[in-house]
């Protein structure tokens, strides 16, 4: 097991777990050793708690979380997903963002995306796919 501490905040994922990410941090992170019976804590200086959890929840069941909000904030925690995706490095979990927004996109014909497109392009850099 590995405690994930973001902030004050301590999440508990099995080891296994995080070696099915392609982020770039936790591949380092788990190639180190540790097996879910170990103990072991990284911690995760950038992102959102939220986002984080958000994170660990797609690596556990392949989905997105959707938080209970009204679509245009929705939108803009979807951005903050899909930057801190970049940030680590998973493109894998950047696609599923992308998908997961389109989803609603279609679902949700009026909505303003002025507000995750900022976050987007000011969260990641101009050679990102996003831009």
């Amino acid at each position: 097991m590995t405690v994930v501490i973001v902030g004050n905040c301590k999440i508990n994922v099995h080891t296994s777990v995080l070696r099915k990410s392609c982020s770039d941090l936790f591949q380092v992170f788990t190639r180190r050793g540790g097996e879910d019976n170990d103990a072991s804590s990284v911690l995760i200086q950038i992102g959102d708690k939220e986002v984080v959890k958000a994170y660990i929840h797609w690596l556990y069941s392949g989905k997105i979380p959707r938080p209970h909000e009204p679509v245009d904030k929705l939108f803009v925690f979807f951005a903050y997903a899909y930057v801190f995706g970049d940030e680590i490095g998973d493109p894998k979990f950047k696609n599923a963002v992308i998908e997961t927004m389109a989803v609603y996109a279609r679902d949700n014909c009026k909505f303003n995306a002025r507000g995750a497109i900022e976050v987007i392009c000011g969260g990641t850099q101009e050679s990102s796919l996003a831009w």
